[in-house]
């Protein structure tokens, strides 16, 4: 919310700044304003009358347009399409080239052109002599400048306008140039010795179109072929089926070989034969015998082990047989009776075995011939590709032949067309208005030239105002104090219609704005760190309200009860303060200072209570700039601090009377008055660093004899 409320004071204070400015420099708007129109006026009254003459032209898009059956019935033209704004764009040239300007120049003479005047005779003459070079450069110049040419929007229509001070000028001027211009349309489409070469172009591409045509017959002739595309098309097709057959052949031959590969190995491990019966033979077999044999060695050899050790003559020899015997038990077979017959599980996977070879040579054969067949349809597919492409390049060099044979027909047919034209002086471009002879001139336009004159002088009235205003740097207002030298401002006291010295009187305007400043004053002395009683009151030149300034600051501070005040002039060359409130100009602080002494009888009281004078005093003596710095003048002011309250010293201004910035110094504090709009920035903030080097305590600054411009209602109401 305080955002928005500053943007808004702000723009405020612009918009009071602005018309502060415009109401500032009012005159100097409305000196400009009636220069202008006096201007405006005087020239609109002696510029001469133009008269303005106008045609217009038809233009027939496309030169097809115009019938040509009934002259040449044994041909039929060829159309050449244009767009409409490719054909406007192109007659619009045609009419603003500077040769056709030329062309009417070197006609109707350079004379003519320039000044407006017709010849001797009446309508359009050849010029008797021809022109200098610069007067003929000049004429075309005028005569391009003059002519205008619009394209009325969406239609064919073509606008001209010449404007000439004379009206039959102009008139004859824009019928020549209209003459001139289907003149030289008529040499610029016309083309020499074209039509042989068109033809000769016609019928060469004619025959290299025929030869390029035969090519393409003879290779779907050797092909013998209808349509290569639905050719490859098929084969493609036919591959396809061939190459899925080829995988589904490949796949049965890997399954018939898997199986053939199990059905071997199951053959392998299965015997031819079988036993089909199986008898025992005996009570005691040979096997039976041996074993007998085998575990009676065995306990034999028990009982040598009793006897003997492990590694003994008889343990080995009896281990020895137990061996001998235990292999020949081994190999001894039982007598038995054995019948054996086929294996018929082997038989049946043997049957199995032969049919899956059978098989598997079947789908091998298959591939064989799928193999081919499908390197053989690839051969003819690589044939038709390129027989394909042999017709691609054909087709495509055939099209650009006919391309170009039509367009060299259209060429042919369109030259033909331009020479019966030009015989027949035949064109798509009729005079829709022939050039008017104008009654009334189409300027000056006295209103017209009224407001754009107001406007330009309204406009840059504005613009030398805020220009002058830039330029001006003087302070006007308050805030320029504080911008620009960086100090307070204790008040800014309006311009009064007030004498010098203004007789100090109650009633007073000044008097108000002084106890308005006062308070100003006293609540920035309240913020002041130390006592500040004894001012010092100046300027930057003299005749800026200083002495008065004074007076009815010291007499508002007497009214307001805040002690006793005492008003020091020291203006030596020309005192008012005494003048002001009706006083002696003699004795005073010059007497003083001269005589050495602190004589309290020099001291005058003035008509408002607790308020004395010290006036200027007289002496015969120059006073030296430097006495301000003596015992006596220290002396003096330490008497005058213990007497009174206040002290205001009324001071010369600081570029005109040096003891004023010694004063300063040697005061509690000084004011700057500075009158608005009459002293620089640039020189106040010298003065203030003037003061400021010297040692004084710049208190603040008054803005004296401020001017309202903006009238009261307008500036409250902004």
């Amino acid at each position: 919310m305080p955002e928005k409320i500053h943007r808004q004071t702000s723009s405020d204070n612009l918009l009071r700044n602005f018309y502060s400015v415009v109401f500032r420099y009012k005159r100097n708007l409305i000196l400009f304003f009636v220069c202008v129109m006096v201007a405006v006026l005087v020239g609109t009254l002696l510029m001469p009358d133009v008269y303005q003459s106008d045609a217009k032209l038809l233009v027939q898009i496309g030169r097809e347009s115009i019938n040509l059956d009934e002259t040449t019935p044994e041909v039929q033209p060829v159309n050449i399409l244009l767009s409409r704004e490719q054909e406007l764009n192109s007659e619009v040239e045609i009419l603003i080239s500077e040769e056709l300007a030329a062309s009417v120049v070197d006609s109707l003479g350079a004379d003519t052109v320039l000044d407006d005047e017709m010849p001797a005779g009446e309508g359009v003459s050849s010029p008797i002599s021809s022109p200098k070079e610069s007067e003929r450069s000049r004429a075309i110049k005028k005569l391009m400048n003059n002519l205008t040419i619009e394209v009325v929007q969406t239609s064919n229509i073509i606008d001209l306008a010449y404007t000439a001070e004379n009206p039959r000028v102009a008139m004859a001027t824009l019928s020549e140039v209209i003459e001139r211009y289907l003149e030289k349309r008529f040499k610029i489409y016309r083309t020499e010795g074209a039509y042989d070469f068109f033809d000769q172009q016609k019928q060469m591409l004619g025959d290299e179109l025929a030869k390029t045509e035969d090519k393409i017959k003879a290779i779907k002739s050797t092909s013998g072929v209808g349509s290569v595309e639905d050719q490859r098309r098929f084969l493609l097709e036919r591959k396809s089926l061939m190459q899925r057959d080829k995988e589904e052949t490949d796949s049965s031959i890997a399954a018939s070989t898997a199986k053939i590969d199990v059905l071997r190995e199951l053959i392998s491990v299965l015997p031819e034969r079988l036993i089909t019966n199986e008898t025992t033979g005996g009570a005691l077999s040979a096997a039976d015998t041996m074993r007998e044999a085998v575990n009676e060695l065995q306990l034999k050899q028990n009982e040598i082990l009793n006897d003997f050790t492990e590694t003994s003559i008889f343990a080995q020899d009896i281990r020895k047989q137990i061996d001998g015997a235990k292999m020949l038990l081994a190999e001894a077979i039982d007598a038995k009776t054995v019948e054996r017959g086929l294996n018929e599980t082997r038989q049946a996977l043997e049957l199995d075995l032969a049919t899956e070879e059978a098989l598997l040579a079947s789908f091998q054969a298959k591939a064989i011939t799928l193999t081919g067949l499908v390197d053989k349809v690839e051969v003819e597919l690589r044939d038709i590709i390129e027989t394909e492409d042999k017709l691609n390049r054909l087709e495509r060099e055939r099209e650009l032949q006919e391309d170009n044979y039509r367009k060299y027909a259209e060429d042919l047919e369109q030259s033909r067309i331009d020479g019966i034209l030009e015989q027949a002086q035949i064109s798509n471009i009729r005079v829709f208005q022939a050039p008017t002879l104008p009654q009334t001139p189409v300027s000056p336009i006295l209103l017209l030239n009224l407001l754009l004159g107001a406007l330009v002088g309204l406009l840059g009235g504005l613009g030398l105002v805020l220009l002058t205003d830039y330029f001006d740097h003087t302070l006007k207002t308050p805030e320029d104090i504080e911008g620009k030298l960086q100090i307070p401002v204790l008040g800014a006291i309006p311009f009064l219609e007030q004498g010098v010295p203004l007789e100090y009187g109650e009633s007073s305007e000044l008097k108000t704005q002084c106890g308005i400043l006062l308070e100003r004053l006293m609540a920035l002395i309240k913020d002041e760190k130390e006592s500040q009683r004894v001012f010092s009151i100046t300027s930057c030149h003299s005749g800026e309200g200083v002495s008065n300034i004074s007076a009815y600051l010291a007499g508002a501070l007497a009214d307001r009860g805040y002690g006793r005040v005492l008003l020091v002039d020291t203006n030596f060359e020309n005192p008012l303060a005494n003048q002001i409130f009706g006083l002696d100009s003699t004795p005073g602080l010059a007497d003083m200072l001269v005589s050495g002494q602190s004589q309290s009888s020099f001291i005058q009281p003035s008509s408002v209570n607790n308020l004395d004078i010290l006036s200027a005093g007289q002496t015969d003596e120059p006073i030296n700039r430097y006495i301000f710095e003596s015992k006596v003048f220290t002396d003096l002011l330490g008497y005058l601090k213990n007497e009174y309250t206040f002290i205001l010293f009324d001071t010369p201004a600081v570029w005109e009377e040096s003891h004023a910035v010694i004063l300063g110094s040697l005061l509690d504090s000084v004011i700057l008055v500075v009158a608005a709009e009459e002293t620089r920035w640039e020189v106040a903030h010298r003065a203030k660093d003037r003061l400021t080097k010297a040692g004084a305590n710049l208190l603040g600054g008054i803005l004296n004899k401020r001017r309202f411009y903006v009238p009261k209602r307008l500036y409250q109401s902004i």
